[in-house]
């Protein structure tokens, strides 16, 4: 059987190619873990926004947000204590990292235990303006314990901006004596970053072979870094292959 195309159908073709490529090779896009060979530019130099950390400390604070990476001079938004060695370890905490446009950035750390949660907002300035998002978990053991980090559930939303990609477990371990275990993950956006409200989730769990007489402070930790950078991602050939496409459909429409 011989099947013709009329112009409506020609019409709807046309119509679903370019609906993909306004959300695909022209609209914005945020890419989670882009492969290395497809990015150009060092993601990670560049301006830094904003930084948020979590780790585990025995009596001080648990989970900050700050402005340049270094806590204790002046720039920190705020920090939370969790808990206590005890109190932290195998506990499951569910963390939010919030931006909203004119307000800034905000971090929470629920206890899905208790149902507890602590809140940390953006005050002052508000920051500049970044394209990306790095994730760091971090375990580095000592000769007398071993430590764990769980990082899962992890989810960026944006609206209804596409997103490309998806995030692996940042899982990552150090038993006694061993050498130091990190994985990353990266979020790179072609657009600007604080230009839109977006949200980054997901868990944490730490492990601690030895709960006393002992404090992992910067030993056990998940950083998230936002940062202005020239990097970017090259598009896949099978953009400018749909893009060709909807060239050659709309002029054999034309035709018809």
């Amino acid at each position: 059987m011989q099947h013709t195309f009329t112009r409506s159908t020609s019409g709807w073709l046309l119509l679903a190619v370019a609906g993909f490529l306004s959300t695909v090779a022209c609209g914005d896009v945020i890419w989670v873990n882009p492969a290395a060979d497809k990015v150009t530019g060092d993601p990670l130099s560049g301006v830094l926004a904003a930084h948020a950390r979590y780790r585990v400390d025995h009596n001080n604070w648990d989970a900050l947000l700050d402005r340049d990476r270094t806590p204790g001079n002046g720039n920190d938004l705020g920090t939370l204590h969790l808990g206590n060695n005890s109190g932290m370890h195998s506990t499951w905490f569910n963390f939010t990292l919030d931006y909203h446009v004119g307000s800034g950035f905000s971090f929470a750390l629920v206890n899905t235990g208790t149902g507890s949660q602590q809140l940390v907002n953006w005050s002052g300035t508000l920051p500049g303006s970044f394209n990306t998002l790095n994730l760091e978990a971090r375990a580095t053991s000592t000769a007398s314990a071993g430590y764990d980090l769980d990082v899962r559930n992890l989810s960026l939303t944006a609206g209804a901006i596409p997103i490309l990609g998806s995030f692996s477990d940042l899982d990552v371990s150090s038993p006694v004596g061993t050498a130091t275990e990190l994985r990353s993950a990266l979020v790179l956006a072609d657009f600007d970053l604080s230009s839109v409200n977006w949200t980054l989730s997901g868990a944490v769990r730490p492990s601690l072979s030895a709960l006393s007489g002992n404090n992992p402070s910067e030993r056990l930790r998940l950083y998230i870094d936002a940062r202005d950078t020239a990097a970017t991602v090259v598009p896949e050939p099978s953009s400018a292959w749909l893009l060709w496409g909807s060239v050659w459909l709309a002029t054999w429409c034309r035709r018809r």
